[in-house]
């Protein structure tokens, strides 16, 4: 776990927070969290008054409970959403999901872990495929990447959640709560 990225929304404006657990050397000291700072952050993952968007929510969550975090509430998954909303899009990732809405993301990671021969040639199930290790970036070029992408997760769970409201006026048979298929896609892990 290098990083989480909380974002609210206060008064009408969505704010990212970037909570930074990754002690890297451009990292200042004041702005690395330790394992007790997550202890601290309890009383917010066990509101079961929350709801959570996270994309892919199953990968986020795997982590998450390796440091020993369960989240109470609505696990709302962003991709898993708009694959059910319309599954014929070429790809789901945040970038691709948050951009049909109209978001952008920052181009700036890849292109920097590139220029700096960072990444990894790896193999997958059937292709080889470039692995960028994010937690590799400057400090300074990834608080600025994380918060955005964390205005566009919230930015997209709100829009799907209209999305399934008008859904749920029109049937009378509604999609399935993603928290409760998230939680057994944990169990099933």
């Amino acid at each position: 776990l290098f990083s989480i990225i909380l974002t609210v929304e206060h008064e009408g404006k969505i704010k990212p927070f970037y909570l930074n657990f990754n002690a890297a050397p451009d990292a200042p000291t004041e702005y690395v969290l330790t394992p007790d700072h997550l202890r601290e952050l309890t009383r917010i993952w066990s509101d079961p008054t929350k709801t959570w968007y996270v994309h892919k929510a199953n990968h986020d969550l795997h982590f998450l409970s390796v440091e020993g975090i369960e989240l109470a509430g609505t696990i709302h998954c962003t991709k898993a959403i708009a694959m059910v909303e319309y599954n014929e899009h070429k790809g789901y990732a945040l970038d691709e999901c948050a951009g049909r809405i109209g978001y952008t993301k920052m181009g700036t990671i890849q292109p920097w872990l590139l220029k700096n021969g960072l990444t990894e040639k790896r193999m997958g199930a059937n292709q080889q495929y470039t692995h960028y290790p994010y937690d590799k970036a400057p400090f300074d070029l990834i608080v600025p990447y994380g918060e955005q992408d964390g205005v566009a997760g919230y930015a997209l769970g709100k829009w799907q959640e209209g999305i399934l409201n008008e859904r749920d006026k029109e049937t009378p048979d509604p999609l399935p709560k993603v928290g409760n298929i998230a939680r057994n896609e944990k169990r099933l892990v």
